[in-house]
């Protein structure tokens, strides 16, 4: 699928989502299922590396992920520390919170867009994506 949601000739992946997931299991469902509608996943297992991967991209004044599904609670660097240090750098990458816990107000209080309870569904993961998606549109044409 193409960022415009038309399908692209060759079948090939336009746009790449990260996972960022301490747990292997859920990080390779959740790769998994993503994988499915059409999209490139890399994969992560703690916040530093998904920061990483979100300013490293920056740095370059390249974006090459849209959308980042992330774990509040990991190793090294909590979901939320990444979410509030992405945005402090002006990142656009829509934001996906994923936890176990019942805490949308404090996600989307550190700059998440969406909260996806685990465990998830397919189609939660996707309507999660869409509006990751969405949100990080907005950003880039605001930009």
């Amino acid at each position: 699928m193409r960022i415009d949601g038309s399908s692209h000739p060759r079948g090939e992946a336009l746009f790449r989502v990260l996972v960022a997931e301490d747990d292997d299991a859920n990080r390779e469902i959740a790769a998994r299922l993503l994988s499915r509608f059409g999209v490139e996943v890399a994969e992560v297992s703690d916040g530093e590396a998904a920061l990483g991967t979100l300013l490293g991209a920056a740095g370059a004044g390249v974006f090459d992920v849209c959308v980042a599904f992330i774990d509040l609670s990991m190793p090294v660097m909590g979901g939320l520390e990444v979410a509030r240090r992405a945005r402090a750098a002006g990142c656009p990458v829509g934001l996906v919170a994923l936890s176990g816990a019942d805490s949308p107000d404090e996600a989307l209080e550190a700059g998440f867009d969406v909260f996806c309870q685990k465990p998830f569904t397919g189609a939660e993961l996707r309507v999660a994506l869409d509006a990751g998606l969405a949100a990080w549109r907005r950003r880039i044409a605001a930009s």
